[in-house]
């Protein structure tokens, strides 16, 4: 994954060019371009064509890019931004090249051997101090729930591997310094209102079926990042219901053991006796 230059293009095809390397462009470059051209366009406007862009870049295949694609046929070296090209979790914001390059300079700036610290590459992907600062606060104000299991569908029981979450659109305010109107959350979170609205695009009435053995969400944005609130939100509400489960189990043991049976105990012999 690269940006979208044509030396460092061509420095990947003169390395690789072996046709078993696919040059992925970052999307970042795609929609700042997007904005630097459209600031004749009123702000409405803009808008919706942002969310449509967005739209492509989170279709999960092939053949649903095509299906949102029917005005515009894009072509050349820089239009692999499409969030399908790549797996879940994958670094589809941050150049990788870049990353490693900036590393390696601190590395070089410091004094001792990197080593020492132990640092390791992640290989599953990690939920994000800003991802779950939103989920608290989506829980905070019943922004997300726990929807009840519907007949026929995923058993709600102990061991089922699914919860059902819903989200519900967070309310909006105005910023005079931006003069838009903005998530509330996405305010301190600074999270894109379109990265934000695909966490409930095509939300099935149930709720989303996440599954917390396989640690998945049908959600578009679990496609991309890897993690998502409707996850982290489940697992919180799995350990919270599994904890809650312990401590009544404990108490109802202790109360068990504390009760004596009325009466004289059958195994009781006569009186000084040893039986």
């Amino acid at each position: 994954m690269g940006d979208a230059n044509e030396a460092q293009f061509n420095a990947v095809v003169d390395s690789f060019g072996d046709g078993n390397v696919e040059y992925l462009m970052r999307f970042c470059h795609m929609i700042t371009k997007l904005y630097e051209h459209g600031k004749t366009m009123t702000p409405a406007k803009l808008a919706l064509v942002a969310a449509d862009v967005y739209n492509m870049h989170y279709a999960v295949s092939e053949s649903l890019f095509r299906a949102l694609k029917t005005m515009a046929w894009l072509i050349g070296t820089f239009t692999k931004w499409k969030c399908y090209r790549t797996p879940s979790a994958i670094a589809t914001t941050n150049n990788p090249v870049e990353t490693f390059k900036d590393t390696r300079k601190k590395f070089a700036r410091c004094c001792t051997p990197e080593n020492f610290f132990g640092v390791k590459f992640a290989e599953l992907a990690k939920s994000t101090a800003k991802l779950r600062w939103r989920a608290t606060e989506m829980r905070r104000m019943k922004l997300i729930e726990k929807m009840a299991t519907l007949p026929g569908s995923y058993e709600e029981s102990d061991e089922s591997d699914y919860v059902l979450v819903c989200v519900h659109p967070t309310p909006r305010i105005y910023v005079r310094p931006q003069k838009q109107t903005m998530e509330v959350i996405e305010v301190c979170a600074q999270m894109g209102l379109n990265n934000a609205r695909v966490e409930r695009d095509g939300q099935p009435e149930a709720g989303w079926a996440v599954n917390v053995r396989d640690r998945t969400c049908p959600c578009k944005y679990f496609f991309k990042h890897g993690e998502c609130v409707h996850l982290y939100f489940a697992f919180v509400n799995r350990s919270q219901r599994n904890r809650k489960r312990g401590l009544a189990e404990d108490i109802h043991d202790t109360i068990v053991a504390q009760q004596s049976s009325r009466g004289r105990p059958i195994l009781n012999g006569p009186a000084l006796s040893l039986v």
